[in-house]
């Protein structure tokens, strides 16, 4: 009677999760390589423009994190024997956003930055509506 109850349980978990739109390993793969590559560009920035030593030290953090993240998520995918490339430049959007902070007053770039940063961690999302239409699963 407890495998039974042991696999509904399974079931119902996985179901949960597909109607969160929990993107396949592939997607969540690219979508992370692709993440890391604008946080570490936007470390750079932070790091060589920041207009205070804080932002500057936090910038390099975010580069040196973010590279470490990357080699790791690289070392998974050759282990793992991932079907999967990452991704080896930003994409058009996050590209654009680079510009906008690099457009801006060296005051309101440092404000910027450390804004949309802080939006992004205040609250972790358990389903994501801004996933690829690729990772979303119809309801």
């Amino acid at each position: 009677m407890r495998n039974p109850l042991l696999a509904a349980l399974a079931a119902m978990a996985t179901l949960a999760l597909v109607s969160c739109g929990v993107p396949s390993t592939p997607v969540f793969v690219e979508k992370a390589a692709s993440s890391d590559l604008y946080e570490v560009a936007a470390g750079k920035l932070a790091s060589e423009k920041g207009q205070s030593e804080a932002v500057k030290t936090f910038g390099r953090h975010m580069v040196e994190a973010h590279s470490k993240t990357t080699e790791e998520l690289k070392g998974i995918v050759q282990s793992e024997k991932l079907a999967v490339t990452l991704p080896t430049e930003i994409n058009e959007k996050q590209q654009s956003m680079l510009d906008s902070l690099t457009e801006r007053s060296p005051r309101r770039s440092t404000r910027s930055t450390s804004n949309s940063r802080s939006r992004r961690t205040k609250k972790p999302r358990i389903c994501s509506t801004n996933m690829p239409s690729a990772a979303k699963t119809k309801r």
